[in-house]
């Protein structure tokens, strides 16, 4: 009879595998099985680099043999097993290379390195005293760091805790800061604005009647305020001869335009004038009244006339 193990014994008792009592005993009877084996005689089958371990089965002396986790563990893969303690540098090990361990680097936040998930090129996805900090691939430089509550970057926030140029931090309501010098002790965030593009066309006039000049050719209000980048006007029957058409635009009674949008004869769109419109008021505000005034038309032929305004919010 030769290197019976704890479950041989058990089984030689009459305890059934799997039962709660089997398993009670499994977990708690080392010592027995261990007195038993001396008394029964049952040895390590004259081989001697095989000792008892503390759970009373034969393993190789020194490093444990060739155990499973489950030899390990107290009740096997049964909760109510001790913890398994690593260092710093230890953690489990997959098959791909990939580890899951402390991560490289602390934040500093009471975290202690927290715990990370490191694939196997050494790129770290770390979670740390409530925040999720994706890492480069040496696990010492931060990308991104997200769920920082309300708490924004300061000066501190620098090389030293793993920031560099480029480096994104979040807040729980989903504000953006951009890391643009992560200089020691003067680290530079700046809050990431999206600007949502915004563009408003609107007919001055039917499109048969011919354009004459005048004030007010339309009147409406602007649905939301916005910061205007560009103005386009375009006509559907382009005039012949003639002076330049001239066409302004008013928000609130005052021209936002330095130079006027002008139509060159046998153009239908003012992006191929001579001489492009400016803009001097480029913040236009919520509810504003926009008026077109036509200031000036060449032989009268021209007709269908319409305005753009293309802008960002």
């Amino acid at each position: 009879m030769n290197r019976l193990s704890r479950a041989d014994i058990l089984t030689m008792f009459g305890y059934t595998a799997g039962t709660k009592l089997y398993n009670i005993l499994y977990s708690s009877c080392a010592n027995l099985c261990c007195l038993i084996k001396n008394c029964l005689g049952i040895s390590s089958g004259g081989d001697a680099g095989l000792v008892l371990n503390q759970q009373g089965d034969w393993i190789t002396a020194g490093g444990g043999g060739s155990q499973n986790l489950s030899s390990v563990l107290g009740v096997g893969n049964i909760s109510g097993a001790n913890d398994i303690v690593f260092d710093d540098t230890q953690g489990l090990l997959f098959d791909n290379s990939s580890r899951f361990r402390e991560g490289t680097i602390d934040a500093g936040l009471g975290g202690s390195n927290g715990v990370a998930q490191i694939c196997g090129l050494g790129y770290e996805l770390k979670w740390e005293a409530g925040r999720l900090y994706v890492m480069n691939g040496s696990g010492n430089g931060i990308r991104f760091s997200l769920y920082n509550f309300s708490t924004t970057p300061t000066a501190n926030d620098d090389v030293t805790k793993g920031y560099g140029i480029g480096s994104l931090w979040t807040l729980d309501d989903n504000s953006v800061y951009k890391c643009t010098d992560p200089t020691i002790g003067a680290a530079v965030w700046t809050l990431q604005t999206v600007s949502i593009p915004i563009e408003i066309q609107v007919a001055a006039s039917d499109e048969l009647t011919p354009l004459s000049a005048g004030f007010s050719k339309v009147t409406f209000r602007l649905p939301t305020a916005f910061t205007l980048t560009e103005v386009r006007a375009s006509l559907t029957t382009a005039q012949s001869s003639g002076l330049d058409f001239t066409v302004d635009i008013n928000q609130n009674g005052t021209s936002i335009l330095g130079t006027l949008l002008t139509f060159n004869n046998t153009q239908k769109t003012s992006t191929t004038a001579a001489v492009p419109a400016t803009i001097v008021t480029s913040s236009l505000t919520d509810d504003a009244e926009i008026t077109v005034d036509i200031d000036q038309i060449g032989d009268g032929t021209a007709t269908g006339l319409k305005i753009t305004l293309i802008g960002t919010r």
